[in-house]
């Protein structure tokens, strides 16, 4: 059971926790995976009633007018606590000293139409202090944080979206014991990652029922924020499209664990990322966790080597892991799925962490489940009827790999990313000139088709645009553009994505190398070729409207102007 705390509801987040406590069964569980153990971190709620008497007392609501963040912040942080709050907060920091996620869980979070999926902030915290004064101020000013983020930009432009009233939005908070190991001032799990019962762009012989997983070794912050991760299918853990080719695997493999910084103060806390350390996995190469999930790349023989050894590159395959030597983390991974979706009724995504006991013998793992909620995805209606061909140049876009069902029309304007490799610097920029066009269009009330280079909405500036979701939120159809230069699997499993999709947004994932996808070079240009104008986004308006049409059957989407 969850620890409550105050009155009201438990929001979004924290209701998918309780009906899967509610539901699973251990003895079951042992029966299929023990030794293995199924665990359930320590996790409290501060009620949204708690947040209301903040806002009402510190006449907090007129934060829902500001366009500053940061502003937002400083209101909540100089707003004096209601003494229910403040003494559950004391209770909590002075009963609990291990280091705790500060999660939100607001009322309409995790709805399978809005799942607001990282848009609120969380907040790790160290609370390993010996004096529980030390550990109350961190908690106190994380809560606060978080609450703010109710009234954030992005949540604001969301709800606008989903047509929500941001003004009767109601925040709950979670307090989960964040699940991982010590070592040093940093703390994190060995292995964590999502994982969703429905693959929006499945390969090869897969089918979208058989489901897709994203794992890292770390935090799971790197698979969420679409970073480098290990994306595989729990029926068929061994089909790894990004480790096919000998250059795929060595730009795309893992090279950086997110942890948490034990040694953060409080005072240095005012955002996600404060509390957080990112160390290179050669760093982290002597214990016993890299060389069970590692492989060594030989250079000499292009070869991949089980295990770390001298004289090559490690590499994060997690082979043992994938095909259940080490834990059985595909079969647990299905039984979950299969599990939470016959539950809810729904398509399902879940977030888990894994850490291993080692010595001994063979390792004993113990699997967390931090939290499940239902995804946006419905079974194709009737077949949508593409035209085989399009003449007089109107083809705009053609793929295999399209999410979605259904025609759209009257679209006039395409925000275009160049088609080019990218860098930190290139990626950033143009995403400050991506959401200066798009918000523009938003603002104007023109829809738009959004094309670019890799994944959108990636925390990874090697990979694709970093854009949010309210630099674009006026995108009625998205494409993701790959080629021999940027090979990048889709955006799925990612906070961004799940956000985007929820909205009906036509989703393509068009990959040059493979038969089916097909561009306009004239309109859209050469896939890793700067244009002659120089590397910056720029904004496409048509003579005549686009049609968008995806057959959801398929998978199969084209655009194309009317």
């Amino acid at each position: 059971m969850l620890w409550k705390l105050g009155s009201g509801e438990i929001g979004g987040k924290a209701s998918g926790l309780e009906f899967f406590r509610s539901k699973v069964s251990l003895d079951e569980w042992r029966a299929r995976f023990s030794p293995h153990m199924l665990q359930f971190p320590d996790t409290a709620v501060l009620k949204t009633g708690l947040f209301s008497e903040l806002v009402d007392r510190g006449g907090l609501l007129d934060a829902v007018d500001l366009d500053d963040d940061e502003e937002v912040k400083d209101r909540f942080l100089a707003a004096p606590l209601p003494e229910k709050l403040a003494a559950a907060l004391a209770r909590y920091a002075g009963a609990k000293r291990f280091p705790v996620a500060v999660r939100s869980s607001a009322r309409n979070e995790d709805a399978q139409s809005h799942p607001f999926a990282g848009l609120f902030s969380t907040i790790l915290l160290p609370n390993v202090h010996d004096d529980p004064a030390v550990r109350l101020r961190q908690l106190e000013r994380a809560v606060r944080l978080v609450y703010a983020s109710t009234y954030f930009r992005n949540p604001k432009r969301y709800m606008r979206a989903h047509g929500l009233s941001i003004e009767n939005e109601k925040m709950a908070i979670i307090l989960q014991e964040l699940v991982g190991n010590r070592r040093g001032d940093l703390f994190f799990p060995h292995l964590a990652g999502v994982a969703q019962s429905v693959n929006y762009f499945p390969v090869s012989y897969l089918t979208p029922s058989d489901g897709i997983a994203l794992l890292v070794m770390g935090l799971g912050k790197g698979a969420v924020d679409g970073m480098f991760a290990m994306r595989f299918c729990p029926a068929f853990p061994m089909v790894r499209p990004q480790f096919q080719q000998p250059a795929d695997i060595l730009r795309g493999h893992q090279r950086e664990v997110f942890a948490l910084d034990l040694s953060r103060g409080e005072d240095a806390i005012r955002g996600e990322d404060d509390t957080l350390a990112l160390v290179p996995v050669a760093d982290l190469a002597d214990g016993d966790l890299v060389p069970a999930i590692a492989s060594t790349w030989a250079p000499a023989e292009k070869v991949l080597y089980p295990g770390v050894r001298e004289g090559g590159s490690v590499i994060l395959t997690f082979d043992r892991l994938l095909s259940s030597d080490l834990f059985p983390l595909p079969e647990v991974l299905r039984w979950l799925l299969d599990r939470n979706a016959r539950w809810w009724n729904l398509p399902v995504d879940i977030e888990f962490a894994l850490n291993f006991q080692f010595g001994g013998g063979r390792p004993v793992g113990n699997f967390s489940l931090l939290q499940t909620r239902p995804l946006v995805y419905s079974e194709a209606a009737e077949e949508v009827d593409l035209p085989a061909d399009v003449g007089g140049g109107r083809l705009v876009l053609r793929c295999d790999r399209a999410m979605g069902n259904g025609t759209l029309d009257g679209i006039r304007h395409i925000v275009l990313a160049p088609l080019v490799p990218l860098s930190p610097a290139l990626s950033r920029a143009l995403a400050g000139q991506v959401g200066e066009l798009a918000q523009a269009l938003t603002r104007e009330g023109r829809p738009f088709l959004l094309v670019g280079p890799g994944r959108w909405g990636t925390s990874n500036p090697w990979l694709g645009i970093p854009v949010v979701y309210a630099h674009i939120e006026g995108a009625r159809a998205i494409a993701e553009v790959t080629w021999d230069g940027l090979m990048v699997e889709p955006s799925q499993g990612t906070h961004f994505f799940f956000n985007i999709t929820a909205g009906n947004v036509m989703y393509f994932s068009v990959d040059m190398t493979k038969p089916g996808s097909v561009l306009s070079e004239a309109l859209l240009g050469r896939p890793g070729e700067a244009p002659a104008g120089g590397a910056a986004a720029r904004l496409v308006e048509l003579d005549r409207p686009l049609r968008v049409k995806v057959d959801g059957r398929s998978g199969r989407g084209i655009v194309y102007t009317d």
